[in-house]
């Protein structure tokens, strides 16, 4: 019953902030829709791959960190599973300022191999340099 007590204490956290992270999706589609309108909404849509693909990385990459600092605490090499929460948070440190600054550079051009154009084009490079 322990062991049942303490995977949902650890599970639930992550689940919620999955769901809040579509829920974010769904209120920014909303706002943006009612107040830009269909154009918008469309550039939001077309250029999520990249926030998804922005997502799913730090995602991994905090996911891997975790599971190896658990399975190095459990065997009880408590300062190599310190040193991989270390290379987790600079990771995700240096992930963070290259695809900021890819977004920031390569914004129109990844948009423009998702298919967006003329106002999509626009809309959705200015939703990404604020994403």
């Amino acid at each position: 019953m322990k062991s049942t007590n303490t995977f949902f204490k650890f599970v639930i956290p992550s689940v919620l902030s999955f769901a809040l992270s579509g829920v974010y999706a769904i209120v920014d589609g909303y706002f943006v829709g009612n107040t830009i309108g269909d154009a918008g909404l469309s550039a939001i849509n077309i250029a999520y791959p990249i926030v998804a693909v922005i997502q799913s990385v730090g995602t991994g990459i905090g996911m891997g960190g975790a599971v190896h600092y658990s399975i190095n605490k459990v065997v009880g090499s408590e300062k190599r599973a310190r040193n991989f929460i270390a290379g987790v948070w600079w990771l995700l440190i240096v992930f963070s300022i290259i695809s900021t600054i890819c977004g920031f550079l390569f914004a129109k051009e990844l948009l423009m191999l998702l298919g967006a154009r003329d106002s999509l084009l626009t809309l959705g490079v200015e939703y990404i340099k604020y994403i």
